[in-house]
C-alpha cells in the first residue's frame, strides 16, 4: 500500500513537472510567434484567449464545481448597467416555507421581516438557507428558539 502511494506521488511529481516545462516552453515560444505573426494584434489576443479558455475549462469544471454552482447572475440596474446585489446574514425562524415567487417572511429576534419575492433558494443544510430576492441576497442561519424577547415571555 505504501509502495502504491509512493508510485502515485512520483506520477504526480512527473505531471506537474511537465505541465511547468509546457509552460515555461509556450511563454518563451509565445514572443517568437507574436513577432513572426502577421497577423493584426486583436487577433492575436483573441487566439490568446481562445487558448487560454480551452486548457482552464477542464480543471475549472473538474475541481471547481461546488464554486460554480454558488455564482449567481448579476442584476440588471438602471439604465442595463450591471450592479451586485446587497448581501445580508440574518438569523431567525420562516413562519412559511420559503418558496420562488412569493415573498420570504422571517421571524427574528427584534421583529418580523418580509422580503420582496423570491428568485431562487437553495437550503445549504438544515439550519443554513440562502435564498436571492430582486436585491438581496440573504443567508439565512434558522434558529430552533429565539433569544431575546421569547426568552423572557417563558
Amino acid at each position: 500500500e505504501l509502495r502504491v502511494k509512493s508510485e502515485e506521488r512520483r506520477t504526480m511529481q512527473a505531471m506537474s513537472r511537465l505541465i511547468v516545462l509546457l509552460g515555461v516552453v509556450g511563454v518563451s515560444l509565445s514572443a517568437v510567434l507574436v513577432r513572426l505573426s502577421t497577423a493584426p494584434s486583436m487577433v492575436l489576443v483573441l487566439y490568446r484567449v481562445v487558448w487560454a479558455v480551452l486548457l482552464l475549462t477542464p480543471y475549472v469544471l473538474l475541481r471547481c464545481r461546488a464554486e460554480l454552482k454558488r455564482l449567481r447572475p448579476f442584476s440588471v440596474g438602471q439604465k442595463g448597467k450591471a450592479m451586485r446585489k446587497r448581501e445580508m446574514t440574518i438569523a431567525g425562524i420562516p413562519l412559511q416555507p420559503i418558496r420562488r415567487g412569493k415573498p420570504a417572511v422571517i421571524r427574528e429576534a427584534n421583529g418580523c421581516r418580509q422580503t420582496t419575492p423570491v428568485l431562487w433558494v437553495d437550503q445549504l443544510s438544515s439550519t443554513e438557507v440562502t435564498f436571492e430576492t430582486q436585491n438581496t441576497v440573504y443567508h439565512l442561519r434558522v434558529m430552533a428558539v429565539l433569544r431575546g424577547k421569547e426568552a423572557h415571555r417563558s
